[in-house]
């Protein structure tokens, strides 16, 4: 499924829910990732996940990529 967000729809949400949104992809792409690579149970899965999808940890990675 691929979703196209229109740039004048985004322009017009409120940041947070875009930050929301941000955060949701992230969590995927570092779920299936990670269930891909480890193949670890789920609630291994969601400690490792929840290391990497948070705020600190995206910061570290923002500051990165400047």
């Amino acid at each position: 499924m691929v979703i196209d967000l229109d740039k004048e729809i985004a322009k017009n949400m409120q940041p947070l829910v875009l930050a929301m949104i941000g955060d949701s992809v992230q969590t995927l792409f570092v779920r299936t990732h990670i269930a891909q690579k480890y193949g670890v149970k789920v609630n291994k899965m969601n400690k490792m996940v929840s290391s990497v999808v948070r705020a600190g940890s995206q910061f570290l990675t923002y500051k990165k990529l400047e």
